[in-house]
Parts: structure tokens; C-alpha cells; sequence
């Protein structure tokens, strides 16, 4: 029975006729492959599964050319892109059972690789095609960040320009005759304060900032910054009974040389004086950032960042020096008390418009980025000059107005636009602590022309006639004058802070 059916099974297929030509389907695909094969330069070699991933070995013709294997290693770390030997090996995307996700991967003809890639944590990435000719790998992909919002905030130390000053305050040796105490340049007379920079030494301050990026790859962002130094101030506080001399120089144009008011004289007037000084500085800018290369370009390079920026800028410089004085007569047939106040307040106010580029270098666990912005536009400069004398005498009080250096011809509120160019070069070392977050120092130079400051401001140039009560008839010239001097400032110096992204 059980030959009898072998026989019969044998006969039914030797009727069929696809057992008459299956010898011939067969020699002609393994013909048709070898042909294609021959045809064909990029062989396609697919192992085991392995995680997921289809590895596809392409022979490379040109496997010698440098340029196409640091192509291959700089731009495809994330697709797990490698070169060796004569063929470059590309895990070439996420299968499932229909082969590539995203789409079957094609390899033919010039070489069309699919699919999406990976980035370096496992996830996907959406990728263009990558076109393989010649041997060499042109990128397309677009990576993009988990990270899209970032914060910093620095300490600051830095120095900045002072403002000079006239000689404010002088003194003179014990037993100088009244006529030449606390003149500027007589024998024995010595500067209190003033005649030098000040508000100048090294000041702190605080820097914060922020932006976001609007796209995953990080081509376009908005951010902005705010930083302000620390007050500086320089003070100085006299007061004598009189056995000291104390006195307020100024150049005397009706008598063509150089005296003083006295502060403080043996036998002839006591009292205190005091003067402060004050500057402000801080900037707020709010900018636009554009990616210069964001197809990812080899003159960049993978771990590089180049951004422009524009945007807008808001800078103030604000001066004060204000010098108050409380006399008390010591004549016996003219007692009284006299209180004179001197101020002289700037501000310089800028808006414009900022341009600039930003490069970030990324290393294994380190970064540096170097900024360069260029402010154009207009400041506004102010200059606010008052002044007054109070006197009392037999009981009654009265105030008028002008000081001493501060007189009805320069008081009041002095305004002009200047236009303006603040250049900034700034550069930040960072080290990542976390994914997250960095620790950095840094440098930054601010340069600000066209300035005016409260020192400069000062005219000591004296028409005592003014003095109140002024003496009618006026006669002589009307000093002291205002003008506008500016000067330029600057700032600079070290950083210290942190980064975190998010």
C-alpha cells in the first residue's frame, strides 16, 4: 500500500505542468540576480535583526577620499554613521515588518537611503534623504533638541570710567592769611576732593537673560537680557569749628584769578561740608536670533552654533554730584547762617536698534561663546543743573536761588539727541555639570561714546556779583556758563554664573 501511493503521487506530479518547468524558474532568477548584481555597484548585504536595526553595507569606490569619511563621521554621529575599510556601514532606521519606518528604504541607483534617523538618545529624527555619490555623504538631516528654553544669570566685576571733577573742597596750612586760603596753587593749600577720576574702581553686578527657541532645531529664538551695576559713589564730609580751613575754590573773572569761598576760617566762619557723588549704569536689549547655517553646513560644523541677532537696545548712564554747605558766622556785628546747595544731575538715555553674531562652539563636556553686538541709534542726553541759598539772619529766613558754582545762568534742564555706536565683545567658557545645567566665566567689554557726566558739567569759572543776593546793578560777565561736554565710558570685566536649559 504505501509504494502503491508513492507511485501515485509521483504520476499526478509529472502530469502537473508547473513540476515541468520549475528547473527553468529557478536557473532564470538566480541568472536575473547575478545580472543585477553586476549592474548594480552598492550591494546590499542585510544580517540579523539587531535591536531593531537593519544594518546596510555600502561599498564605497572612493573609500580613500578623506573628505568622505570625515563627512560621514561628523555629520551622521546620531544614525550611528561609520567608516572602515572600503565601506561605509549605516544603521539605516527603525524596522517593523514591512521593513523602514517612515516608508520602505530603497537602495539603488545612486543610492536613496529612508527613513528616519536617530538621534543620540535613541529617539527618532525627521530626515530628508541622504544622496550617496560617489562615495561621499552630503547631509540633508535636521537634528533636533529636547532643550528649547534657557536661562543665565551672572555675578559681575567689572571696571568702568569715572568722571572727572574740578577741585571740589581745599584746605590750607594753619596761620595762611584770608586772602590766599584754600586757593588752588597758593603755598600750603592742599585738595579735599575732587580734581581726579571718580566713581571709577571696580564695581559689582548682576547680568540675567533668557530666550526660546521657536523651532526644534533651533533656527529662530527670542531672547533678552537685562544687566546693572552696582551704585557707585565717592563722599566726602568736612566740618570744623573754624581752627581748620576748609574752603570751595573757583576762578574769580571779575579780579582774573583764582580764590575761594571759606568754609571754615579761624575767627571768621565755621561749618561743615558735604558732597556725594553717585553713578548708575544698566542695559536692557531684547533680540531676535536667526540660525546662519540651518541646514547644519560643513563650514559651521556639527557641534557649532551661528547665530545672527537683532533686536532692540536700552542703555542709561546716570551721574549725580550734589554739595551742600551750613554756615555760621563768627563776626560778632554780623551773625548769621547761611545753608548753599549745589547739584548737577545727567542721564544718558539710549534706543536703538542692535545687530550682531553669536558663535557657540561645543566640545565632549565644554562650550564657549563668543558675542559681538553693535547698538545704533540715538541718545538722548539731559542735564539738570539747581541751586539755592538759604539765609537766616535776625530770625528771618529766605532762600534764593543759586548756589555757589550753580547760578541763574546755567541752571535748569539742558536736553540734546547725539547719535550713538555701542559696540560689545563678550565671550563665556562653560562646563556642563548636568544635561541641563552649566557653570561658566566670562569676560565682557561695553564701550559707550558721546556721553555726558555731572563732573564735566561743572563750569568754575565765577562772576561773584551772582552769588546771592546778587548785586544790582549786575555788571561783568555771566559766568559760570553751561555747555555740553561729553566724554565717552566704558565697562569691562569678568563673569561668573550659570546656564540652565530646559
Amino acid at each position: 500500500m504505501n509504494f502503491r501511493k508513492t507511485d501515485d503521487i509521483s504520476e499526478s506530479f509529472q502530469e502537473n505542468s508547473l513540476f515541468r518547468i520549475w528547473p527553468t524558474l529557478i536557473t532564470a532568477l538566480v541568472l536575473g540576480a547575478a545580472n543585477l548584481a553586476a549592474q548594480n555597484p552598492m550591494a546590499v548585504n542585510q544580517g540579523t535583526l539587531t535591536g531593531g536595526y537593519i544594518p546596510v553595507v555600502v561599498n564605497d569606490p572612493v573609500a580613500g577620499d578623506p573628505y568622505a569619511m570625515v563627512a560621514v563621521r561628523r555629520q551622521l554621529p546620531w544614525l550611528g554613521g561609520t567608516v572602515g575599510g572600503s565601506q561605509q556601514t549605516v544603521l539605516a532606521g527603525p524596522t517593523n515588518n514591512s521593513g523602514l519606518l517612515g516608508g520602505p528604504g530603497i537602495l539603488n541607483g545612486p543610492g536613496l537611503l529612508g527613513g528616519p534617523g536617530l538621534n543620540r538618545g535613541g529617539q527618532s529624527v525627521f530626515a530628508q534623504p541622504y544622496w550617496i555619490g560617489n562615495g561621499q555623504l552630503f547631509p540633508k538631516v535636521h537634528n533636533t533638541f529636547d532643550q528649547r528654553l534657557y536661562l543665565n544669570a551672572d555675578w559681575l566685576l567689572w571696571d568702568t570710567k569715572g568722571m572727572d571733577t574740578p577741585e571740589l573742597a581745599t584746605s590750607s596750612t594753619a596761620g595762611t592769611p584770608r586772602e590766599t586760603a584754600a586757593v588752588r596753587g597758593e603755598a600750603g593749600s592742599s585738595t579735599l576732593f575732587g580734581g581726579r577720576e571718580l566713581n571709577g574702581d571696580s564695581v559689582s553686578g548682576l547680568r540675567v537673560g533668557g530666550g526660546m527657541w521657536i523651532t526644534p532645531q533651533q533656527n529662530f529664538a527670542i531672547e533678552a537680557e537685562y544687566f546693572r551695576l552696582a551704585e557707585q559713589d565717592d563722599r566726602f564730609t568736612g566740618n570744623s569749628d573754624g581752627s581748620f580751613i576748609i574752603g570751595r575754590p573757583f576762578f574769580d573773572i571779575v579780579a582774573g584769578q583764582e580764590t575761594a569761598q571759606l568754609v571754615s576760617y579761624p575767627g571768621l566762619v565755621s561749618g561743615s561740608m558735604n558732597i556725594e557723588t553717585s553713578t548708575k549704569f544698566r542695559s536692557f536689549l531684547i533680540n531676535g536670533r536667526a540660525s546662519l547655517c540651518p541646514q547644519g553646513c560643513n563650514q559651521c560644523g556639527y557641534r557649532d552654533h551661528v547665530d545672527w541677532i537683532i533686536g532692540y537696545r536700552r542703555m542709561k548712564l546716570d551721574d549725580t554730584i550734589q554739595i551742600d554747605e551750613n554756615l555760621n558766622s563768627l563776626l560778632t556785628n554780623a551773625p548769621g547762617t547761611i545753608a548753599v546747595t549745589d547739584r548737577f544731575d545727567t542721564e544718558n538715555e539710549f534706543n536703538g536698534l542692535q545687530l550682531g553674531v553669536v558663535h557657540r562652539a561645543n566640545f565632549q563636556r565644554a562650550w564657549l561663546e563668543s558675542t559681538l553686538r553693535v547698538a545704533l541709534g540715538q541718545n538722548q542726553q539731559t542735564v539738570r543743573i539747581n541751586g539755592t541759598n538759604t539765609i537766616t539772619e535776625a530770625g528771618l529766613t529766605d532762600t534764593l536761588q543759586g548756589g555757589l558754582l550753580a547760578q541763574r545762568t546755567n541752571i535748569g534742564k539742558h536736553s540734546q539727541d547725539e547719535f550713538t555706536m555701542i559696540p560689545e565683545v563678550g565671550f563665556r567658557l562653560g562646563l556642563r555639570l548636568t544635561k541641563a545645567l552649566s557653570a561658566s566665566v566670562g569676560y565682557s567689554v561695553i564701550y559707550f561714546p558721546n556721553v555726558v557726566r555731572a563732573g564735566d558739567q561743572i563750569d568754575t569759572d565765577l562772576n561773584p556779583n551772582l552769588v546771592p543776593p546778587e548785586v544790582v546793578p549786575f555788571s561783568g560777565a555771566l559766568r559760570p556758563r553751561f555747555t555740553f561736554n561729553e566724554s565717552d565710558y566704558w565697562a569691562h570685566g569678568l563673569s561668573v554664573g550659570g546656564e540652565l536649559t530646559f
